[in-house]
């Protein structure tokens, strides 16, 4: 791994518990990157059904989520606008329970929400001070 990505995820990790201020869109994506190596390291060592890699996942799940709502911040919005991605999620579990996604609108839709939220993460920071902080460094 680049040393960046070791930095990046170490900072994002340390820092779990910040849910304020600002992270840059390439120490956002650094970590994402290097968690994306670390999890599929695991699930080829041990199994994706491995206890070791369930309790990797649950240990990032709140570093992550901190990380998204610090790169919301970043582009000047606010952490609220993760409430819409309910709305996938819903989509999902009803077009899972009641025929497994299986004519497909569900998980076309979900599909767009995940891309837009990407490219919604992949935009740039706003230049200068926001209202959540100074630019990242």
């Amino acid at each position: 791994m680049d040393f960046k990505l070791i930095t990046a995820y170490i900072e994002c990790m340390k820092d779990y518990s910040n849910f304020s201020g600002r992270l840059s869109k390439v120490n956002f994506w650094s970590f994402v990157i290097a968690n994306i190596i670390l999890s599929a390291a695991l699930g080829i060592i041990f199994g994706e059904d491995s206890k070791a890699y369930a309790i990797y996942a649950l240990f990032t799940v709140i570093p992550f989520w901190s990380a998204v709502v610090r790169r919301l911040h970043d582009t000047g919005q606010s952490a609220n606008i993760l409430y819409i991605l309910i709305i996938p999620f819903i989509l999902a579990i009803n077009g899972a329970v009641n025929d497994g996604l299986g004519n497909g609108i569900e998980l076309f839709v979900v599909l767009i929400f995940i891309v837009a939220f990407i490219i919604d993460l992949s935009r740039d920071g706003t230049a200068g001070n926001n209202k959540y902080g100074e630019p990242p460094k």
